[in-house]
């Protein structure tokens, strides 16, 4: 509602106190929060009206950390593959440099399950100079031959902080691309094994429909079947 042509209405002014209040929470707490546009958010699109609505949401939404004085990011898909995903990486480059330079800064780069894989996003992101967030349910249904311990390092170097990945398992065989209501314990330590050789710091975002009830499940199966050290129950070594 906050970016339709026809709503004229200052949402952050009039509602400033309680983003502050929001953002002091974060701080307090030293939470990582962060935004994913929705699928109409597409900034390569080939549509003129599409791409301004695409630069004004993220215009706003890099206004709202603003105004909650946070360090945060807007996670992006490279968007439309129309004419080819040759000619859809070079809008998406052009558009992007299109950006005010505060929000280039915070935007950040995800492959999907259907288009851009873990090569192509990289490739982008290591070009632009952003950040790149590996979402291995993605790379598993999008891929041709490439192994993530081949890519892992190079991912994570296209963060100067603490790299983000996100993890969910299929809702079932039929569904492989939905998200499951939980996280399979056995993927997710089979993963883990694959990249420890990185011996580096990141977080993980679970996408999962049970929410903190898939964390704690996943917590309570990993003290099961591994000796990793657990802290504070969301933490483990």
């Amino acid at each position: 509602m906050i970016t339709h042509p026809n709503v004229c209405y200052d949402y952050f002014e009039k509602y400033k106190d309680y983003y502050k209040k929001i953002g002091n929470i974060i701080k307090t707490n030293n939470l990582r929060v962060d935004m994913h546009p929705s699928a109409y958010t597409v900034l390569n699109s080939t549509k003129a009206n599409v791409l301004s609505s695409t630069i004004n949401i993220l215009k706003n939404l890099s206004k709202m950390y603003e105004y909650m004085d946070i360090n945060s990011i807007l996670v992006l898909h490279v968007g439309s593959r129309e004419n080819g995903k040759k000619d859809s990486i070079k809008r998406f480059i052009e558009n992007f440099n299109l950006l005010d330079k505060k929000i280039q800064k915070i935007i950040v780069l995800e492959n999907d399950d259907k288009s851009f894989n873990i090569r192509n996003v990289l490739s982008i992101c290591e070009k632009l100079n952003i950040p790149m967030v590996l979402d291995y349910h993605h790379y598993k249904l999008n891929k041709n031959n490439e192994k993530i311990e081949d890519y892992i390092e190079r991912i994570f170097n296209t963060w100067d902080d603490t790299p983000k990945i996100h993890f969910s398992s299929p809702k079932d065989k039929k569904n492989k691309r939905s998200h499951n209501d939980y996280i399979n314990s056995d993927d997710f330590i089979d993963f883990l094994e694959k990249i420890k050789f990185t011996n580096r710091d990141f977080d993980v975002m679970i996408e999962a429909k049970r929410k903190d009830e898939a964390l704690f499940r996943l917590i309570r199966e990993l003290k099961y079947k591994t000796d990793y050290k657990i802290e504070k129950n969301t933490i483990f070594l």
